[in-house]
């Protein structure tokens, strides 16, 4: 596969003066925040623009030595705020910026690298959208990205396109080597250093997606990380720290290498007890049909560790069920 050069969109500067980092930052507790309603699929993009906008954030993140400039929106009451991790990875003082002009802090509650996906929390009951079906997109639909390109003189930018295509992976640096970034949605709507975490909104006002990276050599071809890849996460958002739940395992889309559906496990950590090996398709956790990667990484989500769940798949053919622990 080729290796694209990608553009992670957002903006990073160096700093001439440190900052303060408080590494003990407690909790935020805020009010329960409204959802702003769906619109109808006719409605009218000026009309999309003025009734999302109060949920959309530009984020500032500072540390001692650099900052970072990204985008996010409130997904949930309470504040609950999704981006992309490497917005936030410099583990920066974080200050978001209100479409009324306010600003309001955050800290991080869940952060995943290879998902490109971190939750944070703020300190103010921002108003949140409702999230749409992904998994219901289609090729040629409208679709609007919201964020802050380049500068936060440029925060709250509203962009147009259509969704160009479906379920695309592509190959990315991260800081243990290169992986994999599965289901992507492409589309063609304008995107540049600064989108990073910023919502693909639909033309009801629903997140279907949160953009990540754009092809750097190429005009019209951006990516967004689908929505069902978290909404297990923001489901159990509370307050508190997430962890990460894991299988032990490596994989992808299945169909990838072969005419299967499910998520095919390329390789297993050391310390895994569970029972699955390399080159085992997981099509199933607790009966639930498995027909990617996205899917497998919605359900196990749903989960905590030290919780069990049933996978069933195939394995050279036959089809098998193995009890496994989440870590």
């Amino acid at each position: 596969m080729k290796l694209f050069r990608l553009i992670l969109c957002f903006s990073f500067c160096v700093l001439l003066f440190g900052c303060s980092f408080n590494s003990n930052a407690k909790y935020f507790k805020v009010t329960e925040s409204e959802e702003i309603v769906r619109l109808s699929s006719n409605s009218d993009t000026s009309t999309l623009a003025k009734t999302v906008s109060p949920a959309i954030v530009a984020i500032e993140s500072v540390s001692k030595t650099n900052s970072s400039l990204g985008s996010g929106v409130c997904v949930k009451s309470g504040g609950y705020v999704l981006t992309n991790q490497h917005v936030i990875a410099n583990n920066g003082n974080i200050t978001l910026h209100l479409s009324s002009g306010e600003t309001a802090s955050a800290i991080v509650i869940y952060s995943d690298e290879t998902l490109d996906i971190a939750i944070l929390k703020a300190d103010y009951a921002i108003p949140y959208l409702p999230l749409g079906n992904s998994d219901s997109l289609t090729v040629g639909q409208d679709v609007v990205c919201v964020g802050t390109p380049v500068s936060i003189n440029f925060k709250h930018t509203f962009t147009k396109g259509i969704v160009s295509a479906l379920n695309r992976t592509l190959k990315v640096t991260l800081s243990n080597g290169v992986g994999l970034m599965h289901n992507l949605i492409q589309h063609d709507a304008s995107i540049n250093p600064g989108n990073s975490g910023g919502p693909l909104i639909n033309s009801c006002g629903e997140v279907v997606g949160i953009n990540t990276l754009k092809i750097a050599d190429a005009e019209g071809l951006g990516f967004a990380i689908p929505i069902k890849s978290v909404l297990s996460l923001i489901e159990k958002a509370d307050s508190k720290m997430l962890s990460t739940t894991k299988v032990g395992v490596f994989g992808y889309d299945a169909n990838y290498e072969s005419d299967k559906l499910g998520f095919l496990v390329k390789s297993v950590s050391e310390n895994n007890e569970n029972n699955i090996l390399c080159g085992d398709i997981i099509t199933k956790v607790n009966g639930n049909k498995i027909s990617n990667a996205t899917d497998f990484k919605f359900e196990v989500n749903k989960y905590n560790a030290n919780d069990y769940v049933i996978l069933e798949g195939l394995r050279e053919g036959v089809v098998f069920r193995s009890l496994v622990k989440l870590k």
